[in-house]
């Protein structure tokens, strides 16, 4: 417990979930992101508050938390740079993918909840959102967290072509202009992974491969020479 490592981290318990999929344990993975889901879906109002103006996502405790505990899937009173836009669009990636496949639960309470991150996206303005990131640093706009949520903009997109996902959810048409900010945003950072303000710029970040792997994002290719790596 001092460590603090007893906690659940959104995007880490992503990445895990998803190498025991590659790895052959499928159903601990969807239960890995089911239980994610239960979570957000107990902290919607997180999200909506934001999206309706009643939250100031300057204040980083307001935004959705991403990291909990796990044995409740209930909040954490510390203070927390929750400003970390990777760790949601991991889940929206990771998810929307499982649920494609109809291998997790995406009936009117998991449609309703995932329809709840393009709207949040949009009211932070997530290509231009300083946010703290992968590293849960000092906040900058970071190529590696406009990547990641375009990468789980792309599969919500993927479901709204598959499935209904009621009346409520964003239509394509915000999708669309979503995807186009992020892809405009990164034209102007990448290869780097920020470029302003000055004092925060960085040429290069471990962070960015997560953009060319797992997420196969086809604006990172040149990061790897021109080659795509997908799995």
């Amino acid at each position: 417990d001092p460590s603090g490592y007893q906690y659940v981290w959104v995007r880490d318990n992503v990445h895990i979930a998803h190498a025991l999929d590659l790895s052959g344990d499928a159903r601990e993975a969807e239960r890995t992101a089911e239980t994610l889901m239960a979570y957000f879906l107990r902290h919607a109002d997180r999200f909506r508050a934001i999206i309706a103006g009643r939250a100031d996502p300057g204040n980083h405790m307001n935004r959705p938390h991403i990291r909990f505990r796990g044995e409740t899937l209930t909040e954490l009173r510390q203070p927390w740079p929750h400003d970390q836009n990777d760790a949601l669009g991991y889940f929206l990636w990771f998810y929307g993918r499982l649920a494609r496949e109809g291998r997790v639960a995406c009936g009117p309470r998991e449609r309703t909840c995932l329809s709840l991150f393009p709207l949040y996206f949009q009211a932070i303005a997530y290509w231009r959102d300083a946010d703290s990131g992968h590293w849960e640093e000092r906040p900058k706009v970071s190529a590696s967290s406009i990547g990641t949520v375009l990468a789980g903009l792309r599969q919500y997109e993927g479901l709204l072509e598959t499935m209904d996902l009621g009346r409520n959810a964003p239509p394509p048409a915000l999708i669309g202009h979503l995807l186009e900010r992020g892809r405009t945003a990164l034209a102007r950072i990448l290869p780097n992974d920020a470029v302003a303000p000055p004092a925060l710029a960085r040429r290069c970040d471990s962070a960015l491969l997560f953009l060319l792997y797992p997420l196969a994002l086809p604006e990172a290719e040149d990061l790897a020479g021109g080659s795509s790596l997908e799995v």
